[in-house]
Order: structure tokens, then C-alpha cells, then sequence
């Protein structure tokens, strides 16, 4: 068998489009698990999620929250991953950053080499970060 192929995956813990992603990462890691290297990257999509928020309301009417469920919902049909936008709609106006979420994914990655996680630990073996099944949140 030759040098295997390195995939790097770019995602954010936060990013519905990467949760919809997840699937084909994971099969990829089932289907070729000698011949495919994932390497995954946390990427903090929005350090500041403040003028994001301020151009949904502008663009909604005042009405984001409804908007942003639609586009929650919208994204989700397309890759057919379950996620709850209510309950993330639900602390949204607390939200401020996809960073923490990324750091708290990284912070759950046992570094290759150094053995199993822990039983019962959330840790994963790997390079690079790689968030839990389903990420690090309640949801997308």
C-alpha cells in the first residue's frame, strides 16, 4: 500500500453546511481507513457575530430570528442532517463568537500517538482537531 491520501477538513462546530458535512467525513473514515488521512482544522467562522446579526435583522424586517430559522431549516433539508433550530435560535441573542466552540473542540482531540482516550472521555485520536459526532452543541 502506497502513502495514503490526506484529506484536510476546514470546519467550525458552529457552521450548519460543516455539520452537514460530517456524514461523508465519517464515511470516509470507515470506507478507507488505511488509505485516507482526515486531518481537521477548526476554522472560527465568526469572531464577532454582531454585524452578522445586524444584516439578518436589516434583511428580515426586524424579524431575523425568523429568517435565520428558515435559512436553518433550508440548509438542513439540503443535506438531510437532523438539527434543532429553535434551541439554537434559543441562545442565539447570547451568541457572540464560533471561536470558543472551536477551541472547545480542540480541546477534545487526544494527539496521535500518545494512546486512547480515556473511557468515557469525549477525546479523539487524531491530528488536527475533530469535533465529536454531532459536534460540541446541542444541535445544529
Amino acid at each position: 500500500m502506497g502513502t495514503p491520501i490526506r484529506v484536510i477538513w476546514y470546519t467550525d462546530p458552529h457552521n450548519i453546511w460543516c455539520w452537514g458535512f460530517e456524514p461523508t467525513v465519517r464515511r470516509l473514515e470507515v470506507l478507507y481507513p488505511d488509505t485516507v488521512e482526515i486531518e481537521t482544522r477548526q476554522g472560527g467562522l465568526f469572531e464577532d457575530f454582531s454585524p452578522v446579526r445586524e444584516q439578518w435583522a436589516r434583511m428580515s424586517g426586524g424579524r431575523w430570528k425568523d429568517s435565520v430559522r428558515a435559512f436553518f431549516e433550508a440548509v438542513s433539508s439540503q443535506h438531510r442532517m437532523p438539527m434543532n433550530a429553535d434551541a439554537m435560535l434559543e441562545s442565539s441573542d447570547d451568541f457572540n463568537s464560533t471561536w470558543p466552540a472551536c477551541i472547545a473542540a480542540k480541546g477534545g482531540v487526544v494527539p496521535r500517538g500518545t494512546g486512547d482516550p480515556p473511557e468515557g472521555s469525549p477525546g479523539r485520536r487524531g491530528e488536527g482537531v475533530r469535533p465529536r459526532p454531532g459536534g460540541v452543541r446541542a444541535g445544529p
